[in-house]
């Protein structure tokens, strides 16, 4: 019956049931949920600093070579904006902690096309050392994929830009506006315009024909193999002759590139110039002059008459060599008659062997050199001395055509 104690047992029996049910239930689902989750595994935690975190948030999943392995625990950006990194820390279970090597790299990457995020670390090499509880990662260069996701918004809203002006385009072109309209349309502009189109074709195609099949340069270089190569030759020949002329040893690259050359160069053309000008000098003088040459050059008359007196003038000294060559005078003897010479020699050798002869010659030399001189200074000779011998009177000596400054020493 109702408030018997019987029935306050059976409530609280149903109680007690309940709530050792509901508890049953909330730690099977929690050993499942932490299961699933790793949360009663041992954890090893590491960071990594990349540039930009592209949307990665404490709680996004950490795989290694594909597999979840962790999480991201937090992210920390610096407050010194002098710091460009932004360091990650993230949980790995601890029994995968033989894969983290020190040549493993962290990567972000895209989950799907809803744009989650996560972080994707690979397995490193065996040899080297592995990565210790609070160690720090090494983050992956990003990848030309991941810089495509990444401006994937930008690339949508250019798509959208793109097919607003495509539909404005072939709006234009069904209403029969500009020149693809008037090609699709059925009108009289249209029809002039086609045939236009179709004779510019033909024309085109007529020019492809004779490069095709033709004899002129065009086509022969197009179809001509040995033209062809001749003429890489040619461009080959000019190529070495501009290197040559930019590092050649010749004047022309010693005039692009040595500035003492060039200085070389500019004076010899100064100087080239001067001699063109003294000719150009030389030869207005011959136009315009009253000298010899001028005269030779325009008078006639006087040319023949200088041309006479010089073959006069050569046959007289044909004749004076032809006696000095053939003649009987002395000075044809003199050279020609060797007894003459020797009779010559004989006598300037008795002359020098003879001290009376040579003292005497001496001083009469001396004394004609000093008549000379006071005769060209304006004064009158001494009076011969008894001691010199020379009671005669003096021989007659030539008059000099020009007085020298002082009197020559004697032979």
């Amino acid at each position: 019956m109702a408030g018997s104690p019987d029935g306050r047992v059976a409530r609280t029996a149903k109680v007690g049931a309940v709530v050792l049910s509901a508890v049953a239930v909330l730690a099977v689902s929690v050993f499942l949920i932490g299961q699933e989750n790793d949360l009663f595994s041992r954890k090893n935690h590491y960071y990594v600093d990349l540039q930009t975190v592209s949307g990665i948030r404490p709680g996004n999943p950490v795989e290694l070579d594909g597999v979840t392995v962790g999480a991201v625990n937090r992210v920390v950006l610096p407050r010194d904006p002098a710091r460009k990194f932004i360091r990650v820390r993230i949980t790995v279970d601890r029994r995968y902690e033989r894969r983290v090597r020190a040549d493993s790299l962290v990567r972000i990457k895209t989950l799907g096309l809803l744009g989650d995020k996560f972080l994707e670390l690979n397995s490193g090499s065996p040899v080297l050392p592995e990565v210790p509880d609070e160690g720090a990662l090494r983050a992956a260069p990003a990848t030309g994929v991941d810089a495509l996701l990444a401006s994937s918004a930008g690339v949508m809203d250019n798509v959208s830009i793109l097919s607003y002006q495509l539909k404005n385009i072939l709006g234009r072109v069904d209403r029969g506006e500009g020149l693809l309209g008037e090609l699709t349309s059925d009108s009289e502009a249209s029809r002039r315009l086609k045939a236009q189109v179709f004779a510019t074709l033909d024309t085109l195609q007529r020019v492809a024909n004779k490069l095709d099949s033709g004899r002129g340069p065009l086509p022969r270089l197009l179809n001509d193999r040995r033209l062809a190569d001749r003429l890489a030759e040619s461009v080959d020949s000019l190529h070495a002759i501009v290197a040559s002329a930019q590092s050649g040893p010749g004047l022309l690259p010693g005039l692009l590139n040595d500035p003492k050359t060039r200085q070389d160069y500019d004076q010899t053309v100064a100087a080239l110039r001067q001699v063109a000008t003294d000719l150009q000098k030389f030869s207005a003088e011959l136009d315009h002059g009253q000298g010899l040459v001028p005269r030779l050059v325009h008078d006639e008359a006087y040319g023949h008459e200088v041309t006479e007196n010089l073959r006069q003038l050569v046959d007289r000294l044909n004749g004076v060599s032809e006696k000095l060559a053939t003649g009987k005078g002395t000075a044809a003897q003199l050279i020609n008659d060797p007894q003459i010479y020797d009779a010559v020699n004989d006598i300037l050798v008795g002359v020098n062997d003879s001290k009376l002869l040579r003292w005497l010659i001496r001083n009469r030399q001396k004394a004609g050199i000093e008549h000379r001189y006071n005769e060209a200074q304006g004064r009158k000779d001494p009076k011969p001395n008894d001691s010199d011998g020379a009671s005669a009177a003096p021989l007659p000596v030539p008059q000099p055509t020009e007085p020298p400054a002082s009197p020559p020493p004697p032979l």
